[in-house]
């Protein structure tokens, strides 16, 4: 009561590359309320990304990056 409420807020969350191709697995909760959401690689390089697909129940979201030749996590 009495605060201001911000409009931009940040979350921040990890992922794990899946694919060379930009493919990426995060928790849904931390990309759930985004209306921009941007990966940040080990690297420090930056790249919008786009939701692929989320799931409330099992908390998974995937999302895509333009990006080619990633190292992808072994599953």
């Amino acid at each position: 009561p009495g605060q201001e409420v911000s409009e931009n807020q940040i979350s921040y969350g990890s992922g794990f590359v899946i694919s060379q191709d930009g493919y990426i697995v995060t928790n849904n909760h931390v990309i759930s309320s985004g209306n921009k959401i941007t990966v940040t690689l080990e690297d420090g390089t930056e790249y919008d990304a786009s939701v692929v697909g989320a799931d409330d129940d099992s908390d998974v979201a995937v999302l895509k990056i333009e990006a080619t030749g990633l190292t992808a996590l072994k599953i």
